[in-house]
């Protein structure tokens, strides 16, 4: 899945080093605010690679 497919506020793994990130918004066209697990803010282009983390659990 791609970054850009992500909404703000979702969290993910970027697949290429392991990192965990949350999406802060959009920065513009073609890069993406997020959020380091360690607090850090960077930006990420938008067809980086990622893996949404998904909370287990749920309605039965």
């Amino acid at each position: 899945m791609k970054l850009q497919a992500l909404s703000n506020g979702a969290r993910f793994v970027l697949l290429r080093t392991g990192q965990r990130f949350e999406v802060l918004g959009r920065r513009n066209g073609y890069q993406m605010n997020v959020k380091r697990a360690d607090g850090t803010e960077g930006r990420l282009h938008h067809s980086c690679f990622v893996k949404p983390i998904v909370k287990a659990g749920g309605a039965l």
